[in-house]
């Protein structure tokens, strides 16, 4: 099996956009992993357009791709951030995994941590 990292430091600004990215390449499979961080303060317009942008250049390399991360954005709640996000990442056929509450407190529940990945073309290498 084989890694690199991926460069990606000219799409971060602390707190707006924070992501690391690994590739890794199996006998059959090439992965790219991707995490990333999105501080409850930051930018969120900012975010998503690095994001786009992460996202356009690295699936030319691969479509077998896992982001993962704290979005700070709540899945749970009706704010416009979570739908302009899924459409976002829906656009690269990326869908989210996690459907229960990630933080939980005595006074609120959030899911603002998930895994995305393409269902369709990692179904197989990882079921």
């Amino acid at each position: 099996m084989e890694t690199d990292v991926i460069d990606l430091s000219n799409f971060c600004k602390e707190k707006d956009f924070e992501i690391c990215a690994i590739k890794i390449q199996a006998k059959t499979t090439k992965l790219l992993i991707l995490c990333t961080y999105r501080s409850p303060s930051g930018d969120f317009s900012y975010f998503l357009k690095q994001l786009e942008g992460v996202l356009n250049k690295l699936h030319k390399i691969s479509t077998n791709i896992i982001l993962c991360g704290d979005l700070n954005v709540n899945f749970l709640n009706s704010s416009s951030k979570a739908p302009a996000l899924e459409s976002l990442l829906t656009s690269f056929g990326l869908e989210g995994t996690v459907e229960f509450p990630t933080r939980v407190t005595s006074d609120s529940q959030t899911l603002i941590d998930n895994i995305f990945l393409d269902k369709n073309s990692l179904r197989h290498t990882l079921l």
